[in-house]
């Protein structure tokens, strides 16, 4: 039996950061933060249960708290239901490319073919928010 990594199915960091400047504001239970080191790489971690309600306890354990890390499929359904942007990952023998459309008039389908998933899922959020960065969606 395959181990899943769970931590794999979390936006990049960087989508993170272009998704809270785009205004994603969901509650989450992943994070990106930095320990007290400016120097250092931002780091996944995990909501503790023990804290959801008190968020003094995180700012205190993981130091500084930089956005929140939603799971790829959660980014993926903001941009359909709140920024109204059709997207998904479409499946071509045995291949995967994602398939998106913005203003419901221009299709765009990736011509890259990606072996798993995942790839394909990520490279579609990237595709996505290019967009909605760009200012061309509604």
């Amino acid at each position: 039996m395959e181990i899943i990594d769970e931590k794999g199915l979390y936006v990049t960091y960087e989508q993170a950061m272009r998704l809270k400047k785009l205004g994603y504001d969901q509650p989450e239970w992943g994070f990106y933060y930095k320990y007290c080191n400016d120097n250092e790489a931002p780091a996944l971690e995990m909501w503790h249960p023990a804290c959801m309600d008190d968020i003094c306890c995180v700012g205190s354990r993981y130091g500084n708290v930089l956005c929140a890390a939603p799971l790829r499929c959660k980014a993926l359904q903001w941009v359909r239901n709140v920024k109204n942007i059709a997207c998904s990952v479409d499946v071509y023998q045995h291949y995967y490319h994602g398939v998106y459309y913005y203003d419901g008039e221009h299709y765009v389908m990736s011509t890259t073919l990606y072996l798993s998933y995942e790839q394909a899922e990520s490279v579609l959020l990237d595709a996505v928010l290019t967009e909605l960065e760009k200012g061309d969606t509604k």
